[in-house]
C-alpha cells in the first residue's frame, strides 16, 4: 500500500470511531427511562443545544467532507538539455479524463504543452502559458506524462512525484515551432 492510502485508511477508521462514540453517547441520551416510562426529552434538548456538542458535530463534518487523495510514487525527474529552438506540441483534440479521486479534467483542444524532461514512466509536457491542476484533498500543479502517445499520468512538480492514471488515454499532438 501507499504511503498516502494507509495514512487515508488511518483517518477513515478514527472518522468512523469518532461517529461511534458520538452515535452511541446520543443513543444513551434518547433511552427509553422504563421507570417513568417516558423519554428523557428535557436532558435531549440541552445536550443538542450545547455550544460544545455542536462544535463536535461541526469538526466531524468537516473531516468527512475530505475527499480522496491524489495517489502518488516518488520518481526522478531528468530535465532536457535546452536546445536553440524548442518545440511546442499542441494538442489535436479535446481531451477528458476522470481521476481516480473522483474529479475530472479536460484538456483543451489546440492547447500548447513543452517536452520539459522525462521520468521512469515517459516524457514529460508542462502546459505553455497555461497552468494545469489535479485535484484531491489537496490541489496540485501537474505536468502530463506521455509514452508512445498515450498519457500515463501526472507529474507533479511541487511534490516531485509521479501520480499514475488507471485508464490509458491516447493523445495526439502535432509539432509546431516557437
Amino acid at each position: 500500500m501507499v504511503k498516502s492510502q494507509v495514512l487515508e485508511l488511518f483517518w477513515a477508521l478514527v472518522k468512523i470511531a469518532i461517529f461511534g462514540i458520538l452515535f452511541k453517547y446520543l443513543w444513551l441520551q434518547y433511552t427509553y427511562d422504563k421507570r417513568l416510562g417516558c423519554l428523557h426529552v428535557e436532558r435531549c434538548k440541552r445536550i443538542v443545544t450545547n455550544s460544545t456538542f455542536i462544535k463536535v458535530g461541526v469538526i466531524l463534518l468537516a473531516f468527512s467532507a475530505g475527499g480522496c487523495a491524489v495517489e502518488q510514487h516518488s520518481t526522478q525527474f531528468s530535465p532536457l538539455v535546452v536546445v536553440e529552438k524548442s518545440k511546442l506540441a499542441r494538442l489535436d483534440k479535446v481531451v477528458n479524463i476522470q481521476l481516480d479521486t473522483g474529479y475530472s479534467r479536460t484538456l483543451k483542444p489546440g492547447s500548447l504543452w513543452r517536452d520539459i524532461g522525462s521520468v521512469t514512466q515517459g516524457e514529460v509536457f508542462k502546459p505553455y502559458h497555461d497552468v494545469f491542476t489535479l485535484e484531491g484533498t489537496n490541489v496540485h500543479e501537474a505536468y502530463l506524462v506521455v509514452a508512445n502517445n498515450t498519457l500515463k499520468g501526472f507529474y507533479l512538480p511541487v511534490e516531485r512525484t509521479f501520480s499514475p492514471l488507471n485508464t490509458q488515454i491516447s493523445l495526439t499532438f502535432s509539432q509546431q515551432e516557437q
